[in-house]
């Protein structure tokens, strides 16, 4: 991926949150993670490319995107959903890691979001309020997936 490919995207505080695109096709946001940049998925992205728009962000700190001056995690969840809610249409959001639990829990306070992938990721556990439902977000247990085929999900 070169210069060319980077879209930036300014998160709920301002910060600039770097993504980096390829292919063509249905939205796809890939979030990294612990210390990962966009390169952690340069033999991943080639995969998905002929089906896909790939965007594989650059969390807060890391590759072109820029950091704040105080570290709270909630500001790496609304960057997601500021990236999601940048792109036309539904996007799917897959997170890896500890991008997973930045991907769960900006899905929650995104708009945009068609379908969620989680890798090794969990919410964020919080003592005093109860995370949304799949059905208060108006997701459902069944998703057509980009090649138009349908895919039950079920209960762990």
């Amino acid at each position: 991926m070169n210069a060319d490919d980077v879209v930036m995207v300014p998160s709920a505080d301002g910060t600039p949150i770097a993504a980096w695109k390829s292919g063509s096709g249905p939205t796809l946001v890939v979030v990294g993670g612990a210390s990962a940049d966009h390169t952690a998925w340069d033999s991943v992205v080639p995969l998905l490319s002929d089906a896909f728009t790939v965007y594989a962000m650059d969390r807060r700190g890391r590759g072109a995107s820029g950091d704040g001056p105080s570290y709270a995690i909630e500001r790496e969840f609304e960057d997601v959903a500021a990236l999601v809610d940048a792109f036309p249409g539904p996007v799917h959001l897959y997170g890896h890691s500890f991008g997973g639990i930045c991907a769960v829990e900006g899905a929650f306070r995104a708009r945009n979001v068609a379908s969620l992938i989680l890798y090794e990721g969990s919410p964020k556990p919080q003592a005093s309020a109860p995370s949304p439902t799949s059905s208060s977000l108006g997701w459902t247990s069944s998703s057509k997936e980009a090649t138009g085929r349908t895919r039950s999900s079920r209960s762990c």
